[in-house]
């Protein structure tokens, strides 16, 4: 399976993404995904499900047999748009409440064995000191997500993002 997750404005996405993701799962932004609130009954009370019944439910459950993951974001100060960082803190049921080292560094065990690739494409004018801290962020949850790759994109104007294989 393959998603793409995003913070466009729905009247961009048939222009952006028509014949480039025609075999993606696509999720933009429609408001209606709340914040993560920290309880931790995902981990503890209901095992792999969020407390929280709204459209961030199936997009974590659509995660967990992902094969490739796109994201694409307004590169906001570095780090990923108020909507996709929603989505990365709602997906915490992804991940077991017990730790391991892996790869030199403590992080949080995976629900499944599965690994999927992650392309992030972000966009928006071009600062150096931004790029890499968006960088530092997407290898840091690519670590966490016991993540296959990563790829990490960066465009002027979201129109400029080919649907090329991750």
């Amino acid at each position: 399976m393959k998603i793409l997750l995003h913070d466009l404005p729905e009247e961009a996405n048939e222009a952006l993404f028509s014949g480039k993701f025609d075999n993606y799962l696509i999720y933009g932004d429609d408001n209606s995904i709340h914040q993560c609130i920290g309880c931790m009954n995902c981990w503890y009370r209901t095992p792999g499900v969020c407390s929280f019944r709204d459209n961030a439910a199936g997009i974590v459950k659509n995660l967990a047999e992902c094969d490739e993951l796109v994201l694409i974001s307004a590169c906001t100060f570095g780090s990923v748009s108020p909507h996709i960082k929603t989505i990365l803190d709602r997906a915490h049921p992804l991940l077991l409440p017990t730790l391991e080292v892996r790869e030199g560094r403590v992080s949080y065990r995976p629900r499944s064995k599965k690994r999927m690739k992650i392309r992030a494409c972000f966009y928006g004018p071009k600062r150096e000191d931004y790029e890499e801290t968006a960088v530092h962020l997407m290898k840091n949850v690519a670590a966490e997500w016991d993540a296959d790759s990563l790829t990490v994109e960066f465009y002027e104007d979201p129109s400029e993002i080919g649907g090329e294989p991750v």
